[in-house]
């Protein structure tokens, strides 16, 4: 008989990985560029309609997104580069993936809140 194989969790964590990953490099610099550069310079109608977009629906859709996703990367990177150092503690996976969860619910808090 053959023995059924153990599924992984893992792929969902790549997959938040690889999103955040793309996010990171994609979106990431074009909201740096806004807020960094534009709205200090901007008039007041600019950032009114940017801050208006913010406190919309899609607005705070795409802040969930733009500040969650880099989260799960940086904290899917850190623990397998901690894995490559052999740097092992009990419950490493757990307690990385758990407080990058417990992060983003905070930040849908802060989000929803604002």
């Amino acid at each position: 008989m053959k023995q059924s194989e153990k599924r992984s969790n893992e792929l969902i964590f790549w997959g938040m990985f690889g999103a955040g990953g793309m996010v990171s490099a994609i979106v990431a610099p074009i909201v740096i560029i806004v807020v960094a550069f534009i709205l200090p310079f901007a008039s007041t109608q600019t950032s009114d309609s940017i801050v208006s977009f913010a406190h919309s629906l899609i607005g705070k859709l795409f802040l969930a997104v733009v500040i969650i996703l880099p989260l799960w990367c940086a904290f899917h990177r850190i623990h397998h580069a901690l894995h490559d150092l052999k740097i092992h503690f009990p419950f490493s996976k757990f307690l990385s993936y758990f407080s990058c969860a417990v992060l983003s619910v905070i930040a849908v808090y802060l989000i929803i809140i604002y």
